[in-house]
């Protein structure tokens, strides 16, 4: 459990100093450049119902699990009349909480399939590809590359959903398991 834990706030402590240090301006160095065209279809959601970039033509090309999610928070931020950047502010939250839940049902998934969590799991932030592209592009590949504002997390998080839940049915023995499973697959094709 230790490990899990700590694990989680390799990934997520560095974050959040980050932005307790620097200030809500720095969520925008996380993101990728396609979160704002998801944000424009979301808020575009929100007021006009439509997925739409120019509030005349339905918009295609995005992943409908995520920008559906987004336009909801988008709507409930105009609801309660909250700034911009706390839309931006939120997005990134969202991300840091569904990876840290990857990471956290991953070290459960572990644990219940091996019965331990080795200390090497206390790299899982990193990666493999993160480190050895680190000289490169640093932080590239790395889970906090994925902290994107993008469906990465939220994809990140329904494999890692999957994996536990794989281990922790295995092997199927009712129907409503099955079901289950099959209800997070979906998920993974619409995010």
């Amino acid at each position: 459990q230790i490990i899990i834990w700590l694990t989680v706030l390799l990934y997520a402590l560095p974050l959040l100093l980050d932005l307790a240090a620097n200030g809500w301006k720095r969520v925008t160095s996380y993101f990728a450049a396609d979160v704002y065209y998801y944000l424009i279809v979301a808020r575009n959601f929100a007021n006009y119902g439509s997925f739409t970039f120019d509030q005349e033509f339905l918009t295609n090309g995005y992943h409908p699990l995520w920008q559906i999610l987004l336009g909801f928070f988008y709507h409930i931020f105009l609801v309660l009349e909250l700034s911009k950047s706390s839309v931006l502010m939120a997005v990134f939250v969202i991300n840091v909480l569904l990876l840290g839940s990857a990471i956290w049902l991953l070290g459960k998934a572990w644990i219940l399939g091996t019965r331990q969590v080795s200390f090497l799991f206390l790299f899982l932030p990193i990666g493999i590809y993160g480190l050895f592209i680190a000289r490169i592009i640093p932080a590239y590949g790395t889970l906090w590359s994925f902290t994107n504002g993008m469906e990465s997390s939220l994809l990140i998080f329904l494999y890692a959903l999957l994996f536990y839940l794989s281990v922790r049915y295995t092997p199927l023995l009712q129907s409503t398991q099955a079901l289950l499973l099959g209800i997070i697959l979906s998920l993974i094709f619409l995010a």
